[in-house]
């Protein structure tokens, strides 16, 4: 899906921040597998941190210690997103540390958002079935 039907379909609004198509854009890129895998990881975004790596004071940072668009839990993966090349405080670093724990571990670090990104992706495929279905005419 395109950045702008993806923004539109979770924010109600195409007037959203650069920044945010960009993010979009970045986990499209990042978790391309299938439009199951790519609609939960945007989802997960959209609950963990509302699709931003970065707030008005720097990365997004929850009252968990976890930080960036996946919200990582940075004293449990500092050191090895660090030996592995990631800097998880930046959004290639966070998406790229991230992809790697969904390969070797599925959702299973995003278990504490799964409620939340299953609701915005029945949100997501029920307004998006909706208004395709109104746009072809049924």
């Amino acid at each position: 899906m395109l950045p702008i039907v993806v923004a539109f379909l979770l924010f109600g609004t195409t007037d959203v921040p650069p920044e945010i198509l960009k993010n979009i854009e970045a986990i499209q890129r990042y978790f391309p597998d299938s439009t199951k895998i790519t609609s939960r990881f945007l989802a997960t975004a959209y609950c963990e941190s509302r699709l931003k790596q970065y707030g008005e004071k720097g990365v997004v940072t929850s009252h968990t210690a976890d930080e960036g668009i996946l919200q990582v839990h940075v004293p449990l993966h500092k050191k090895s997103a660090e030996k592995l090349g990631h800097d998880i405080r930046t959004l290639e670093g966070n998406l790229g540390y991230a992809r790697l724990l969904y390969d070797n571990y599925g959702l299973s670090p995003w278990k504490a958002s799964r409620k939340c990104s299953d609701d915005v992706i029945g949100k997501l495929l029920s307004t998006y079935d909706q208004r395709f279905i109104r746009i072809a005419g049924g």
